[in-house]
């Protein structure tokens, strides 16, 4: 059942963030102002304090309390299991180029494609999450029943192919990056389900906290290296000229292109390594 609770979970929180990206949008669009970005903010804030303040009532699961060696003989440990080396390293790896150019989908869609605020979350964040929404508990029955491999196989595949849909992605149309969220949506919100899941499966439920931590870090430190990494990588492609005079070709494209070859060699090479020891439980 852990599948289904995961899937579940993913696909409530998709929906608000729908919801609350169309509420945005639709006010930057008709108030398009440095004090439209600062009652957001404030709204931001004051919600953050409320989310905070909501955890109050909840009760602490009783936890058994386990000494640990101190940090770096932990670190030392804690990557010696094969299962836990082989899921942070993958999903170090994955972030590290998810990050590489999900940063840059909403620039190229304002800037480049020219699209409205409103057009950027209908095409966006709003088809990603209805999708999302509705494939998350479908893919975590399946997590449940087929296996970790078997779901994160097939969404790692599908995920590695969208970026190439950009490609044919033209100024002042939707429909391209459209196409590409609701794609998005199918097969992201399943890599991130068997992510949370696989976690509880590659760490000990003695020290887990540490071992999340451990993971935390690592994924931290990847993930923002790929935001730093994809913008150089653009930068470069800017100051020599790279595809200039090229009709259907821009820097753009072809960041997102490279990032889909780079996710299919993961999935394929790494996935049946770091798999083979998982199982979901029911």
């Amino acid at each position: 059942m852990v599948g289904r609770y995961l899937g579940a979970r993913e696909s409530v929180g998709t929906f608000v963030i729908m919801v609350s990206t169309l509420l945005v949008s639709i006010f930057l669009d008709s108030n398009d102002s440095y004090t439209a970005y600062a009652i957001l903010f404030a709204i931001a804030s004051i919600m953050g304090m409320v989310d905070i303040s909501m955890f109050i009532s909840v009760t602490d699961t009783p936890m058994e309390r386990h000494p640990h060696p101190p940090i770096l003989k932990f670190i030392k440990k804690a990557f010696k299991d094969i299962s836990f080396r082989n899921y942070v390293m993958f999903w170090a790896m994955w972030l590290l180029i998810f990050t590489y150019q999900n940063a840059f989908y909403n620039l190229y869609a304002l800037k480049y494609l020219e699209l409205s605020f409103v057009q950027l979350a209908v095409a966006g964040q709003i088809a990603y999450s209805v999708v999302a929404t509705i494939a998350a508990p479908i893919w975590g029955k399946y997590t449940d029943s087929k296996g970790v491999n078997f779901v994160l196989m097939r969404a790692g595949i599908i995920s590695s192919i969208i970026p190439a849909i950009m490609l044919f992605a033209i100024k002042g149309s939707m429909w391209t990056f459209l196409l590409f969220s609701l794609l998005n949506g199918l097969s992201l919100t399943a890599i991130n389900t068997t992510a949370q899941g696989m976690l509880l499966q590659s760490t000990p439920s003695k020290n887990r906290s540490m071992y999340i931590a451990t993971y935390s870090v690592a994924t931290s430190i990847c993930a923002f290296s790929g935001f730093l990494i994809g913008g150089a990588l653009l930068e470069w492609q800017a100051s020599v000229g790279l595809w200039e005079g090229i009709a259907f070709l821009d820097r753009y494209k072809v960041l997102f292109v490279t990032v889909g070859i780079l996710r299919l060699i993961l999935i394929l090479t790494f996935t049946p390594k770091m798999t083979k020891n998982l199982k979901m439980e029911a």
